[in-house]
């Protein structure tokens, strides 16, 4: 009598190796939470660092923006100034510039300067507070420019000697005293940035 070997089990071991491997093949309800949470804060982190990272942006531009005036406005101001053959400072504009007078105080919004072998011709440098600006009127030109803007003081220009003492005469040895102090609004509401650039120039010749 011929007897045959029975293969239930081993069907049901290839049956149950096959539900072992579709159960390790998922992801559970608390997996998935806690991958969603993972990434949920890596976005945040990556926002978060944009986000500041404009925020110093909007910080900083307006620094870099005083010191781009800086170089703008006073590079041709500091040559023509050492140029300058007489320089004189008073209030005004082109039309009414006036001269500060031998004896009040060398001060005031306006700077006139007389360059070597034009006798009757000036370059204009003023302050115009009702725009807020610096304005220059080019040797020979008809037009006024726009050098500088957000300027918030009056007294631009002043004459001193080498101390630093504002001089109530013109005198050949004289130093300029350039101050502009400019104020731009900032990203922040109701808040303004405030910077100022300072100089003091002589001319070519006493340096």
């Amino acid at each position: 009598m011929r007897t045959t070997r029975a293969t239930a089990p081993a069907v049901g071991r290839r049956a149950e190796g096959r539900g072992n491997k579709c159960r390790h093949g998922g992801y559970t309800l608390s997996e998935l939470m806690i991958s969603i949470m993972l990434l949920m804060l890596v976005f945040g982190a990556v926002f978060a660092c944009q986000y500041y990272g404009m925020q110093l942006h909007n910080f900083i531009k307006p620094k870099l923006d005083s010191a781009a005036y800086a170089r703008t406005t006073l590079a041709a101001l500091v040559e023509e100034v050492r140029s300058a053959e007489t320089i004189e400072v008073g209030q005004g504009t082109v039309s009414t510039f006036v001269l500060a007078g031998t004896t009040n105080a060398q001060s005031g919004n306006a700077l006139r300067l007389r360059m070597a072998g034009n006798t009757n011709q000036f370059v204009y440098y003023f302050s115009d507070l009702s725009t807020g600006t610096l304005k220059k009127r080019a040797l020979g030109s008809s037009n006024d420019v726009t050098v500088a803007k957000a300027v918030t003081n009056a007294t631009v220009f002043r004459v001193e000697n080498f101390r630093g003492v504002v001089q109530t005469n013109s005198q050949s040895q004289m130093v300029v005293d350039v101050l502009l102090q400019m104020s731009q609004p900032s990203f922040r509401k109701n808040v303004s940035d405030s910077y100022q650039v300072h100089t003091k120039i002589t001319r070519r010749a006493f340096l």
